[in-house]
């Protein structure tokens, strides 16, 4: 077994990868630990986990086609990705009438409240009134 160290790094053999083109990384885009820790608490996916792709001519079809091998397997595929939307698709409707649930009740707590602070100032009108007619 051989150890890489200061003394012998010159003699080992290095296959490093060659980027051709553009770089697909940007500047300043990576999270701080704070961050990371925050959305990770929230339950936001960061995205760290994506991979670049540096081909000079990336072409996301073909990994479909290289799993689908006939039209069976293409139309198991159709199937398997509809269903998936019609459960995201529910689920998300589901969501969104439990949110226009919450703000119903919401908006008609507001409204209850607006209503009781009237009807306390309008007491508070009347007692101020009162006692000032009664004063003079």
């Amino acid at each position: 077994m051989k150890y890489t160290t200061n003394i012998n790094a010159h003699e080992i053999e290095r296959n490093f990868e060659i980027t051709v083109g553009e770089s697909l990384t940007v500047p300043d885009m990576s999270y701080t630990v704070k961050e990371l820790m925050e959305k990770f608490v929230v339950g936001n996916d960061p995205h760290i986990s994506q991979e670049a792709q540096y081909e000079e001519n990336p072409d996301i079809d073909r990994e479909v086609q290289d799993t689908l091998q006939d039209l069976t397997e293409i139309d198991l595929h159709r199937e398997k990705t509809e269903e998936l939307r019609r459960k995201v698709d529910e689920a998300n409707k589901k969501k969104q009438e439990k949110l226009n649930i919450q703000r119903k009740k919401d908006a008609d707590d507001l409204n209850q409240y607006r209503k009781m602070q009237k009807e306390k100032q309008e007491k508070e009108v009347q007692t101020d009134s009162k006692t000032s007619g009664t004063t003079q």
